[in-house]
This record gives structure tokens, sequence and C-alpha cells, in this order.
């Protein structure tokens, strides 16, 4: 198998706008986790998501992608 391919087999779909959302997202076992920014979060709190999610990817111990 290749090693820069892996079959992923879940996805999880995490909103940026609760820090509480993205912490919790690093200590389930999926194969992918997508910040999502669009849709689900209200239009008011978006600047605020955005930040949160810099925040957790610049900030995080454990690789997102692992």
């Amino acid at each position: 198998m290749n090693p820069y391919f892996r079959p992923r087999r879940s996805m999880l779909y995490v909103p940026g706008c609760e820090p509480r959302y993205l912490n919790k997202a690093r200590t389930l076992r999926v194969d992918s986790v997508i910040l999502d920014l669009g849709g689900p979060i209200l239009v008011e709190k978006k600047v605020e998501s955005r930040r949160h999610v810099v925040e957790a990817v610049l900030g995080g111990a454990r690789s997102w992608s692992a």
C-alpha cells in the first residue's frame, strides 16, 4: 500500500464554534477530522469560530493527521 494514501473509514465534522468540541475531537479514534467553518456556524460566531480553529491547529500537542 502506498504510504501516502490510506483509506478513510470515518470522517468527523467538528464545528469550530466551541473549543470543547475541538478538544474532544482530538481524543476520538477517527481517520479524519474536518474542522467546519461553514453552514452550522452562526453568522455572528464565524470570526470567533475561525480563531478557535486556528488556535486548536497551532496549539495542539497531537497532530490532527494521525
